[in-house]
């Protein structure tokens, strides 16, 4: 049993191909190990931006956040050095389920998909699939609780973003799918 199916691994490979205006600069640049700086305030992927590599944060702050069914953003997570960013979403639906966001400056470390799908196939196939069940529910969890208004509680400090600050993040948004187009 393969944690990733070869239909995944063409996909990933045709995804990171293309290229297309939805990737992200960060993962527009696929090499494993390599370091990637982010300023406070930038994007670093947005909710709906193909993955393929998974990200360690080796310096910095990184919120997360999504657009709610209101439509507004919501903060629903906060990442500090030496945690990982993107995994759930690399072992299931290979899309960004959440929008990365630099709170400080940030240094990145990324790992390609394609390193971990190597690890990962050699564990036993009861270990691969118990961490697809865990990151299928990870997933299903933090859909849940960002439906219902519940956050991570170090984003206290954070809380909702008043109109002003949702303004700003909407015009870095968008300059970020600017910036996109004509890369």
């Amino acid at each position: 049993m393969s944690f990733f199916s070869k239909n995944d691994s063409q996909e990933k490979s045709k995804a990171y191909e293309k290229t297309s205006e939805k990737t992200s600069p960060a993962i527009k640049q696929r090499t494993s190990g390599m370091s990637k700086k982010f300023y406070e305030g930038d994007i670093i992927f947005l909710q709906g931006d193909p993955i393929i590599d998974l990200f360690i944060i080796a310096k910095g702050e990184v919120q997360l956040y999504k657009k709610g069914g209101s439509g507004r953003i919501v903060p629903v997570g906060l990442l500090k050095q030496q945690e990982f960013l993107g995994v759930s979403d690399l072992f299931t639906t290979k899309i960004c389920s959440i929008t990365a966001r630099a709170l400080t400056d940030v240094e990145l470390i990324s790992v390609y998909g394609d390193d971990v799908e190597k690890i990962v196939n050699q564990l036993p196939d009861w270990v691969q699939k118990l961490t697809s069940t865990l990151s299928e529910r990870l997933n299903s969890s933090k859909e849940i609780l960002s439906e219902q208004g519940i956050s991570d509680e170090r984003l206290h400090s954070l809380k909702e973003f008043s109109n002003e600050e949702e303004v700003k993040i909407r015009k870095v948004i968008d300059e970020y799918i600017k910036n996109k187009k004509n890369n």
